[in-house]
Parts: structure tokens; sequence; C-alpha cells
């Protein structure tokens, strides 16, 4: 019987990318939004089209079946240029637009019994974005071709038919060297970063002896109530002067490189911390500044105390050498494990320390930090053709959890001792801020450095930080979801406008078109809840204490 994660094989193919960009109207024209024109680069041509209609018939053509045509922020342009037709499929994960089919065709293929079956030609719209996450801006710097500055207007000249064609080719040369990447590595090119990955480690980097069948719904459930993401919390919120900002390099690398994961086919009932597992467990977490455990309740905290939970035995064991106490109930132990991850790591990163060049070294970099989430990846799209929306369940074969969560796991071990080893005044996944300068930097997989040192330093909540570079300079802040654009209205309160998505207008009651920009009203709370506030600024832990 074959395992359902397996080895790939055949060919690595190559797909044909057509880059396109649109422009819309802008303030103050009450069109704001709408299709003004869009431009199509092939790698040797570039055309623009004044009409959306046009556009449209044009990107549709039969002659291209096949073809995948390229957009930085994809969802924008296919909104208004597509507007709500029925025949094109859209597929989401939550809120985000994996990629989108327009059928051309309906053909025939005879399979080896005679029997003739229809075929239908599709062609696809992918969104760069899903393969980068940065800018166009970033991009073209990657390239040495920078995106045009422009004074955007409500007419079309030759500078502003200029600066589309700059974008176009931007996209195209991207979509372009990046599949020559991919390819390279023996993987096949897909819509998003962490699909490349997988495909790239599976065909080339999975031994045999890691293929496995997908655990029962039962076990993976257990799993999932084991796997925690990142650590970000506040231990002191007063300002401070000459702060530090220290980063693990490649967190989740270095613990796919050389951490043991367990092999899976090679699981049993029972709870055995020298093995690598599951494990149900009551903790008694020490009286500390920084606890080692996670908790999930209303929302993930990181208290003292007592209570039960699952983990895995890699965060448990490191659990116990810093002072916590274990009784544990049930579980699942493997009898193997093996860095199953090591040779991919090893190949991507030797590969980006002998590039020279900037493309490479990026893609290099996110395709090692973008595989491990694979595996713990809920297997749902919403499927929308027109105005009717289809929940699409696919068995995942990769979805195992575990592998995911011990990664994360081996990450947060790695952060807790930069943490204690800091004294750190606030943390964020791979990161540390401290008012101490740290011996021991390295650029070594999984050492720390130096990032950044800031004359000034605040932290209000994860990821709602001001700061200030160099002393004269103007302080700045990181607000997670509110934009650079938005204007602030009052202290803690933001707007700021954003376009209107698919899923949205769809939902929308106030007879918004899908061309429209929306007001967005930000308010920020300045409760931090995650730890409890003393007097003096500090923070300590919540103490959680269940009934046994």
């Amino acid at each position: 019987m074959k395992p359902r994660f397996k080895r790939l094989g055949g060919k690595v193919k190559e797909r044909t990318f057509i880059a396109w960009d649109i422009e819309t109207y802008v303030d103050p024209s009450p069109k704001k939004g709408e299709f003004m024109f869009g431009g199509v680069y092939d790698g040797r041509q570039y055309i623009y089209f004044k009409d959306r209609e046009r556009l449209k018939s044009f990107l549709t053509r039969s002659c291209f079946g096949g073809v995948t045509f390229v957009a930085h922020n994809a969802e924008y342009d296919i909104n208004r240029t597509f507007l709500d037709d029925p025949h094109l499929e859209r597929f989401y994960m939550g809120s985000r637009l994996i990629y989108a089919r327009y059928p051309v065709a309906n053909g025939y293929r005879t399979l080896d019994s005679g029997k003739r079956v229809s075929q239908r030609k599709y062609i696809y719209f992918w969104d760069t974005w899903n393969l980068a996450s940065v800018s166009l801006e970033r991009i073209g710097e990657l390239f040495n071709y920078k995106k045009l500055k422009i004074e955007f207007q409500n007419r079309i000249t030759q500078k502003y038919i200029g600066y589309n064609e700059r974008d176009c080719k931007i996209t195209y040369k991207f979509a372009v060297r990046y599949q020559e990447i991919v390819n390279g590595f023996g993987g096949n090119m897909k819509s998003t970063i962490a699909g490349c990955a997988m495909d790239i480690f599976r065909r080339n980097y999975l031994a045999e002896d890691f293929e496995f069948w997908k655990p029962p719904k039962d076990i993976l459930m257990n799993f999932r109530s084991a796997y925690y993401g990142g650590r970000t919390e506040v231990f002191n919120m007063n300002e401070f002067n000459n702060v530090y900002y220290y980063d693990i390099n490649s967190s989740y690398p270095a613990a796919m490189h050389s951490k043991p994961l367990p092999v899976l086919d090679t699981w049993q009932n029972g709870v055995n911390l020298d093995k690598e597992g599951c494990s149900y467990v009551e903790v008694k977490v020490k009286d500390t500044q920084y606890p080692v455990l996670p908790f999930r309740g209303e929302k993930v905290l990181f208290p003292v105390g007592t209570w039960r939970g699952w983990y895995y035995n890699n965060e448990l064991r490191y659990a116990v050498e810093n002072g916590d106490v274990l009784r544990p109930i049930r579980g699942y132990h493997f009898h193997k494990s093996y860095p199953v991850f090591n040779e991919y790591v090893v190949a991507l990163y030797s590969a980006r320390r002998a590039t020279p060049d900037k493309v490479e070294n990026w893609v290099y970099k996110y395709l090692m930090n973008s595989l491990y989430g694979r595996f713990a990846m809920r297997s749902r799209l919403d499927l929308f053709t027109g105005k009717k929306v289809k929940r699409i369940f696919s068995d995942s074969p990769s979805s195992n959890v575990i592998w995911s969560g011990y990664i994360t796991a081996y990450g947060r071990i790695a952060l807790h001792k930069l943490i204690v080893k800091s004294d750190s005044i606030y943390c964020d996944t791979d990161s540390t801020m401290t008012l101490k300068k740290l011996k021991g930097t390295s650029k070594k997989l999984g050492g720390f450095s130096l990032e950044k040192e800031w004359y000034s330093f605040r932290a209000f909540a994860p990821k709602h930080y001001q700061y200030q570079e160099k002393k004269g300079d103007k302080k700045k802040q990181k607000l997670k979801g509110v934009p650079d654009r938005a204007i602030k209205l009052a202290e803690n309160h933001y707007r700021f406008e954003r376009p209107m998505k698919y899923k949205g207008f769809l939902k929308n009651k106030q007879g918004h078109k899908l061309s429209d920009w929306i007001s967005v009203d930000k308010r920020l709370s300045m409760v931090y809840d995650k730890r409890i506030i003393n007097k003096d600024g500090t923070t300590r832990p919540h103490t959680i204490v269940e009934e046994m």
C-alpha cells in the first residue's frame, strides 16, 4: 500500500507568463477606483487598452488557454476588469485570493481505452504578492529596475503609460526569474511561495523513509491542540534610551536544519518524554518573569501556575530543564526521529550564501522559511463563481500538523533562551529588544545578530511600539493593521481607505460598487492584557490555576 504523502515524480513543467496591470481614477474624480486603462507585457511587446471590455476580451482569448497572467495585488486588477463576471472562478483561502481562472474552451482527450472525456482549458490569473509578500517597488529594487515615480492623475498621458509599462515589466521579470530559480531546484512553479517550497521538497528532498499516511482525525485534533505560533510579549512598558534589537538568524529554518522530527509511521500510544511525541500533561510552571509554556484560553498566554494541556515533547523537555514540573496523562510517541528537512535547508542555505544575485538570495530565503507551515495548513478553499460560493474541503496529505508544531516549538525555545539572556523588554517571534549589548553575535544559521540600535523605544502591545532611530529624529510607530497612509484622528484612532474586496462586495448592504474604496476607522485598544502591568511599568505573567 502506497503512502499518501509521498515523493513526486514526473517532468518539471515551464509555465508561460504574461504580465498585466491596470490604472484607475483617483481623487477628486467621482470615478475613483474605476478602470482608466490597462497594459499587458509578454516579454517582447507592451500594449495598452483604454477600454475595459477590450482588455477583458484580450485577456480571455482562447489562444491563451493554459497561459498564466500575473499582476501584483492581482485582486485589485481582477475586480476592476472582470467585475462580477459569472464565468471567472476565484479561489480564496480565508481573505486571500490564491488564484483565479477563466474557462476558454472545451476539448476532448482520448483515454487508452478509447473513451473520449471532456477536457476544459483555462486561463490562469496569479498574484505575485503571493510569491513575494513585498511591494512591487521592493521587487524592482532587487532587479535594479526601479518602479517609476509619478503624480497620479485622471487622464492618460505618455508618462502614465510609461509608468504602467514599467510595472508590467517588473512583474514579468519577477515571475520569469522566480520560475527559473524554482525549476533550477527541480520544482514546478506554483501560485504561492509555500506551494513552490513544497513542490521542491517533495520532488527532491523527501526520502522514502519519511513518506507517511496522514494520521487519523482524532489524533490530528490533539496535534493541533499542541500547535502554537510565535511569541510576542511586552515585558516592560516604559520608554527607554539606547535599545538594542537582536534577531535570530532564520529561526525556523535553523530548527528544520538540525532538529529531530518524528518519523510518522513509527508512532504508538503512550507518553514517553524521552522520545519525540505529543503529550497531554498536567503542568506546574514555576513563578518566573519568563515562563516557557504557552496556554490557550480566550487568548494565548505564557503564564505561571497549574493546568493541563497538549504539548510537543521537545518543548516539555525544555520546560523541565527550566524547573517546571509535569505529570503525564496520555499521548503518543514515535520510535524514530530524524531532521527530515536537513538536506532541503542545507541546499537552499548553501545556494543563498554562494550567490551574488539579489533576487536569488531573496527567493532562497523565503523558500526556506515557507515550507514548514504547509504541514499544518487547513485544507479549505472558497470558490466564487460570480455571486455563487462553494466551499471546497480537500484532504491534503501533507497536513500532519506535528512537523509544523515541532518547528514552531523549537523556534519558541530558541527565542526563550534569547529572552532570558538579554533580560528582554519586548519580544516578537524571533527577536528581542533589550538594554544589554550582548556578546556572541553570529551570522550563522540559528545564531543571533544585532539588527538595529535605537535611540529610544517604547512598547504598548504586541506589534505596537514607538521608536526613534537617532537622537533628534522624528519618532516612528509600528502599528499592526494600520497602513502608513492612515490619518490620525485622535490618540489611537486612525482612518484610512482601502479598495473593496470581492468577498466584502458580495456581503455589503450599502450599495457599494466593486470598484469603490471603503473608508475604515481603526481604534487601537491600549489595554494590554497578555500580562499583568505593575505600577512601575514592568509586567508579570498571569497565574492560571485550573481545577483538576
